[in-house]
């Protein structure tokens, strides 16, 4: 199913990888979605990547939609790479309200392993054949300098 954004029409991709973020929802909020969407339309547009057109966000309303052929509106998002998509994308499931304390959990992980992973993550610096660890942001317990003198926090 395609739909209007402005003037331009748009085909919604299904990307394997954005997908396997999704967290599932357990039936009978799945069934909750389902009558809401029947009784009243879709009310919030899905959100997909402007560049791509892949579904960031109402993959279970899109399914909804298109199985019961319901009309829905998308909302068209920017992002520089797949990287800054995949990132919005976990941030705004964990904003979301209905998450378990366990997905919630797992979308945590999920952006830290991706933070991780990131290019612009700074390292640290190597002395002597061992690591200096980094600041944590718990604070700076066992951070050591150059010198491997540990670092007092204040």
């Amino acid at each position: 199913m395609s739909n209007l954004i402005g003037e331009a029409q748009v085909k919604i991709k299904i990307d394997k990888e954005f997908s396997n973020e999704v967290l599932s929802q357990p039936p009978y909020v799945l069934k909750i979605i389902e009558e809401s969407i029947l009784s009243k339309g879709c009310l919030e547009a899905l959100l997909v990547w402007e560049e791509t057109g892949i579904l960031l966000d109402g993959h279970t309303r899109h399914e909804i939609c298109k199985n019961n052929n319901v009309p829905y509106k998308l909302k068209p998002l920017p992002f520089p790479d797949r990287q800054s998509a995949l990132q919005f994308m976990r941030q705004h499931q964990h904003e979301r309200r209905n998450l378990t304390p366990k997905q919630r959990l797992l979308v945590i992980g999920r952006e830290y392993n991706a933070l991780k992973k990131a290019p612009h993550r700074p390292a640290g610096s190597k002395k002597g054949g061992q690591k200096v660890p980094l600041k944590t942001a718990r604070g700076c317990e066992g951070a050591r300098d150059q010198n491997q003198v540990p670092i007092v926090c204040t």
